[in-house]
C-alpha cells in the first residue's frame, strides 16, 4: 500500500514537474513573439494540468494568432476554473467585443452557481453538510433545545440544495459551447443543403440541445434553435481535451 503511495506521489511530481517546464517554455515562446509555439506548449501543459493562467495565457496566444474563438474558449475556461480571474474576463470581453460575437445569457440560478469554482462547489457542499450534522449532533448532546437542531437541519439542507445545485450546474455547463471557427451559418435541418437559419460570429456561446452525426442542434443567444456543424463550436467543459 505504502509502495502504491509512493508511486502515486511520484507520478504527480513527474506530470507536475513536465506541466511546469511546457508552461515556462511557452512563457518564453510568447515572450520571443513565436506565439504559435507557445500555443503548442500551452496546451501541452494544460495536458498535465488544468490551471486557470495556462488557459489564460493561451487565449492570449491564440488572439495573438488571430484565433478569436479559440481565445474566447480559452478564457472561458480560465473563469470557469477561477470565476474571480479579472484578467481572463476582461480579456474575453474585449475579443467578444472586437469579433462581434453573441453570447447565449446564463439563467439567474446559473449565474449564481458559476461564482464557485467547479473544483471547489462539491467540498463547499460536504462541508455544509458535515457542519449541519455536528451542529446538530451537538444540540442533541447538550439538549439545547428544538433551535440548535433546528439550526443544524437548516444547514444539512443548505448543503444537500446546493450540491444538487453544483451537480445540475455541472451539467448545464457540460452544454455550453463556443463557436471557434471564425464564422459559422446555422442550418433549420441537419444537412449543409438545409435552409440558413442564422450566422454566428467567432466567440459566440450557443447551449448544445443534442447532436446527429456530424451535426448539433443548439440553442442561440437570438432566442431560437438551429444545427449547426459540430466540428464548429467545442464546449466549454470538459477543460482539457488531447
Amino acid at each position: 500500500m505504502n509502495l502504491l503511495r509512493i508511486t502515486a506521489l511520484l507520478l504527480a511530481f513527474a506530470l507536475n514537474v513536465r506541466a511546469n517546464d511546457a508552461f515556462e517554455s511557452a512563457n518564453k515562446a510568447y515572450a520571443s513573439g513565436d506565439f504559435a509555439g507557445a500555443k503548442k506548449s500551452y496546451e501541452a501543459a494544460l495536458r498535465q494540468d488544468a490551471r486557470a493562467n495556462e488557459f489564460y495565457n493561451l487565449g492570449n496566444a491564440s488572439f495573438r494568432l488571430g484565433e478569436s474563438g479559440r481565445a474566447v474558449l480559452a478564457y472561458e475556461r480560465a473563469l470557469a476554473l477561477s470565476p474571480g480571474h479579472g484578467e481572463a474576463a476582461s480579456n474575453l470581453r474585449f475579443v467578444r467585443q472586437k469579433a462581434g460575437a453573441r453570447v447565449l445569457e446564463l439563467s439567474l440560478p446559473a449565474r449564481m452557481l458559476s461564482i464557485v469554482p467547479t473544483s471547489v462547489a462539491p467540498w463547499l457542499s460536504i462541508g455544509l453538510a458535515w457542519i449541519g450534522i455536528f451542529w446538530g449532533g451537538v444540540a442533541l448532546w447538550r439538549r439545547s433545545g428544538a433551535g440548535g437542531m433546528v439550526g443544524g437541519v437548516l444547514l444539512l439542507m443548505l448543503g444537500a440544495g446546493y450540491g444538487a445545485g453544483a451537480m445540475w450546474w455541472q451539467r448545464e455547463q457540460a452544454k455550453l459551447a463556443i463557436v471557434v471557427t471564425e464564422r459559422v451559418e446555422s442550418h433549420a435541418e441537419p444537412a449543409s443543403s438545409a435552409k440558413l437559419a442564422e450566422a454566428l460570429p467567432a466567440g459566440s456561446r450557443v447551449r448544445v440541445i443534442s447532436s446527429l452525426g456530424e451535426w448539433s442542434y443548439c440553442d442561440f443567444p437570438s432566442g431560437t434553435r438551429g444545427w449547426l456543424p459540430s466540428q464548429s463550436i467545442e464546449t466549454i467543459a470538459p477543460f482539457v481535451r488531447p
